[in-house]
């Protein structure tokens, strides 16, 4: 009896706190820009296939080593973010946001290895999307990024069709 006495008011002292930032796990904007081409599909010696959860990404190259740089949330990207929230003399409370922008700059590396592999070099930056979170009522967002990075991986799956070279890679 003495300890439930003890813990009770423990309880209701936990559950009664509240912080400032409301976490809501289950609330969560999926980023639906995931299909992505880059290069030429006229004029290629072939192309790399990399497929993933998050996305899909078709690259044409037209020489060997190629290097490829590119953002993989321009546009999904750019977002309202939440930097305070004021409360003025006569009690209105005001958001202060600010356009923002998600960092998923990328590149690929294409090149052919000494023993005459195909090789990939990668810093690949997804936006899964963002998760919903609230400050003092207003909502904020919180980019979710997903990264794949490696170095000279070796490409196995390998198809020449009509003398294009097809590199398929699945993260």
């Amino acid at each position: 009896m003495k300890h439930t006495l003890l813990i009770l008011p423990l309880i209701f002292t936990l559950g009664c706190t509240s912080s400032q930032v409301a976490n809501n796990s289950n609330k969560f904007e999926a980023n639906n820009q995931n299909n992505f081409t880059f290069g030429s599909n006229v004029d290629n010696i072939g192309k790399v296939e990399i497929r993933s959860k998050e996305a899909s990404i078709d690259l044409y190259f037209d020489k060997l080593p190629q290097e490829f740089k590119f953002d993989l949330c321009k546009k999904s990207g750019v977002y309202q973010d939440l930097k305070n929230v004021v409360t003025s003399n006569n009690g209105k409370v005001t958001p202060i946001y600010k356009t923002e922008k998600v960092n998923c700059d990328s590149k690929i590396l294409v090149y052919k290895g000494f023993s005459g592999d195909y090789l990939l070099s990668y810093n690949l930056n997804f936006l899964s999307g963002y998760r919903k979170g609230n400050v003092k009522k207003f909502e904020k967002l919180f980019p979710h990024i997903r990264q794949y990075l490696i170095s000279d991986r070796s490409v196995l799956n390998i198809e020449n069709i009509e003398s294009k070279l097809i590199l398929k890679v699945t993260l």
